[in-house]
């Protein structure tokens, strides 16, 4: 490691940066609390242009992945840092992304019950690759595609769509 750097923050860059690498871990980190069932849990968060949410999926697929990729980093880089052994318990302790038969809902208690752009619930799947395999993939997201995505604008709106989701394009 290049002189001036440490952990997982400065992983090739000036003392300091990690402030800026973990932010995102850190604000997460701070509402999580744990529930009767033992498991790590989020207050209501947002779900992107949707509605807020318990154990929001959006914030869940990117508190995981996030621990997730500084541990991996941690362990490629052969780097022991502080917060790891906290880092390492999220992901552990973290509540499954809140789901039915329908497939992923907005939160634990939000279905997803109208089209909107951003399918930001869906992260677990694409680009994050956190969640099920190909075949559930693609079950959910036939799921999407029969259920709300139109063939004229691709969602359902009251007025004129110039945002279609792109990556639910056939």
């Amino acid at each position: 490691m290049a002189s001036g750097t440490r952990g997982l923050g400065g992983i090739g860059r000036a003392k300091g940066s990690r402030s800026r690498r973990t932010a995102g871990r850190r604000y997460y980190v701070h509402f999580l609390f744990e529930g009767a069932d033992g498991r790590l849990h989020l207050p209501t968060t947002l779900s992107p242009e949707y509605a807020g949410a318990k154990d929001c999926n959006y914030d869940l697929v990117l508190l995981r992945w996030g621990c997730t990729t500084l541990i991996e980093s941690a362990h490629q880089l052969s780097i022991e840092d502080e917060p790891l052994p906290k880092w390492q318990d999220v992901p552990t302790r973290l509540v499954d992304p809140p789901q039915g038969p329908d497939g992923l809902w907005i939160g634990a208690d939000r279905q997803l019950t109208d089209s909107h752009r951003h399918y930001s619930h869906l992260l677990w799947f694409y680009p994050l690759c956190l969640l099920g395999n190909g075949d559930d993939a693609l079950d959910y997201l036939d799921t999407l595609l029969d259920k709300f995505v139109q063939p004229n604008t691709m969602y359902r709106e009251s007025g004129p769509v110039l945002e279609p989701p792109c990556p639910a394009r056939r």
